[in-house]
């Protein structure tokens, strides 16, 4: 029962989009640029990105069906 894959792709591409939010943040509060606020946003929805793909997104079982299937795999229909 572990973590699938994309879940942990989504989660380290929210993770170093939220490291480099707080970076700029912390950049911009030392040249006093006034776009804090612009930090403080991105890296709390990186937060809340990682929360909802960790706690929010039901887990893919092997069973599920592909939501994008290949158009050379699927069966000829017959009419």
């Amino acid at each position: 029962m572990g973590m699938g894959k994309r879940k942990i792709a989504y989660t380290l591409l929210l993770v170093g989009v939220t490291f480099v939010a707080l970076l700029h943040t912390a950049l911009a509060f030392v040249f006093e640029t006034g776009l804090e606020d612009v930090g403080f946003l991105v890296a709390g929805l990186g937060v809340f990105g990682i929360l909802f793909v960790n706690f929010a997104l039901p887990e893919r079982t092997e069973g599920d069906a592909d939501p994008d299937p290949d158009p050379d795999e699927a069966e000829p229909s017959t009419d």
